[in-house]
């Protein structure tokens, strides 16, 4: 999976809509390998009461993210089974 596409999948993960999230999506297209250590930095914009609010109570938020380790051993099957008792509702 390429920078890119982790970044992709990140954002996507979310659920949440990201105004400019695809310029940094655009940007990660050239970086080879695993980032170590991304910052990024978001601010609300537009008016009205509820963005008034959201600056208010979050101002700038800034998400750190730093890789620790990295390993290449291998993954055993049964951490990818469906728990016992899971039901899908619909």
């Amino acid at each position: 999976m390429s920078s890119s596409e982790l970044a992709s999948a990140a954002m996507s993960a979310t659920g949440l809509n990201m105004p400019g999230a695809e310029r940094l999506i655009a940007a990660m297209q050239g970086v080879e390998g695993l980032p170590m250590l991304t910052e990024i930095g978001m601010t609300i914009q537009g008016s009205g009461q509820m963005a008034e609010t959201m600056k208010q109570m979050m101002g700038e938020m800034k998400v750190i993210t730093k890789v620790l380790s990295v390993k290449s051993d291998a993954i055993p099957d049964d951490v990818f089974k469906v728990p016992a008792g899971y039901q899908v509702i619909k």
